[in-house]
């Protein structure tokens, strides 16, 4: 299988103080909260873009999506102090491996400690077998 990149976008809904992001791409016929590839893949986050309101972009894993609760783990945190943008291009990915395909990673927001406003993110993400 050939490596595939792609790029999901989403936004804060400028309500809550807290919420995971709901992401569109052109891959996509619809939207979803979190991202679930098949066992021997990868998914390796390359870039992060933040702008808007300020805000803390936590990236989070879980190792099975398919339970009624599942146990989410933040492994990234990018923080918007104040009104503005980011844009973050990693010269070492953010990986995540799917070893049984149940996993799944989700980007998630925090605007508690700033007050909740409008922000939008977008990510470029390489899609390869492990």
């Amino acid at each position: 299988m050939p490596t595939e990149l792609i790029t999901v976008y989403g936004e804060t809904d400028n309500t809550n103080a807290t919420g995971v992001f709901t992401l569109k791409g052109q891959l996509f016929t619809n939207s979803v909260n979190y991202i679930r590839l098949d066992k021997g893949l990868k998914a390796k986050i390359w870039a992060k873009r933040v702008a808007g309101a300020p805000l803390v972009l936590k990236v989070e894993v879980t190792d099975d999506v398919t339970v009624d609760n599942p146990s989410w783990r933040v492994i990234d945190a990018e923080f918007l102090t104040s009104p503005g943008n980011i844009d973050l291009e990693k010269r070492h990915p953010i990986i995540v491996e799917f070893k049984t395909g149940k996993e799944a990673f989700r980007f998630s927001w925090d605007q508690s400690a700033t007050g909740v406003g409008k922000s939008y993110v977008s990510f470029d993400i390489e899609i390869e077998e492990v």
